[in-house]
């Protein structure tokens, strides 16, 4: 049983936290120039506004404003207040705006790489088109990923990948983008210039190069690898103009897109070998991840649809030479 005479603790002080809004509210009496325009600035009553003034600067334990002739004048508490809130507010608005635009596919960041260092080399061109209609759309090359595209895809590294294989696999969504033909290269020379395909067998006495090892090479594992007699010495070279200056030297094999040695092959400093009767091709593709798919931005779609039609010559050549 309680004493009569026991005295009631006082609540406890509980600050309000400091929102949005009660920055929104002092800016607007700064601006407004007194509590009444204010209020009706912000939709509030009078003493609404005075009532949730007085609970910031109670919670805060300060002054933002002291009263001159009837006007509110901001103490130097109110002050760095009110420029601090001013940039807040801003960085609201420009966030809001931006959010609003990656929503609509109006901005936006585009992470990407390719299974082909030789791919790359059609980016700019390509990026200086799509700036031109999604300007406020930065598009990241991760070159870091190109070893190995879909891991950097799945782990959320980069946002879409141009690989050079189908994986059927539940976690990853394709689009087909082209086909390109690849050809063993060899100077005007050699054995083998004058042949009209070659055959995995042919390989066995080559030295091949190669721009990545032959455990990461689609062709050697897609091609090679099947073969009873391997070529009896691979070289990993990476870098392209290096293994180009070395065939011509006589001193290796390579194998490479036709497209992707046009002038070599055109100013006859090397020769293009289809391999197989039939040639060897592969099937391109841009990938996303699977989760994404039913929210990717439309700059997605246009980027892909901008790749699939720039390879529209690699498709010309391969019907020619077909």
């Amino acid at each position: 049983m309680r004493s009569i005479n026991a005295v009631e603790a006082p609540a406890p002080f509980r600050p309000v936290p400091l929102e949005v809004r009660h920055l929104r509210l002092v800016v607007a009496i700064v601006e407004e120039g007194g509590l009444s325009r204010a209020g009706e600035r912000l939709n509030l009553t009078q003493s609404a506004l005075s009532h949730q003034l007085r609970q910031v600067e109670e919670s805060l334990g300060v002054s933002l404003f002291t009263r001159a002739k009837k006007r509110l004048v901001l103490t130097p508490a109110g002050e760095e207040l009110v420029e601090r809130a001013r940039r807040i507010l801003a960085d609201i608005v420009d966030l809001e705006r931006d959010l609003r635009e990656r929503a609509s596919g109006y901005r936006g960041k585009l992470r990407l790489a390719t299974h082909c260092y030789t791919l790359y080399e059609w980016l700019p061109p390509l990026l200086k088109r799509f700036y031109r209609t999604h300007p406020n759309v930065d598009v990241e090359i991760i070159a870091d990923a190109t070893a190995d595209p879909l891991a950097a895809l799945r782990q959320g590294q980069i946002d879409l990948a141009i690989i050079s294989s189908h994986p059927d696999e539940p976690d990853v969504t394709t689009f087909e983008l082209f086909r390109d033909e690849l050809l063993l290269l060899v100077p005007p020379s050699h054995r083998f210039a004058q042949r009209s395909y070659v055959t995995a067998k042919d390989f066995t006495d080559e030295h091949l190069l190669l721009y990545s090892a032959p455990s990461d090479n689609h062709f050697y594992q897609s091609y090679l690898a099947r073969s009873a007699a391997p070529p009896r010495k691979v070289t990993m070279i990476k870098l392209t103009e290096a293994i180009l200056s070395m065939v011509r030297a006589g001193l290796g094999v390579t194998v490479a897109a036709r497209w992707a040695v046009a002038d070599e092959l055109r100013t006859g400093r090397l020769v293009g070998v289809r391999i197989g009767s039939e040639g060897f091709f592969r099937e391109w593709s841009a990938a996303v991840r699977a989760s994404q798919r039913a929210v990717l931005p439309h700059y997605f779609a246009d980027f892909v649809d901008l790749v699939a039609r720039a390879a529209a010559p690699v498709r010309l050549a391969v019907r020619q030479s077909s």
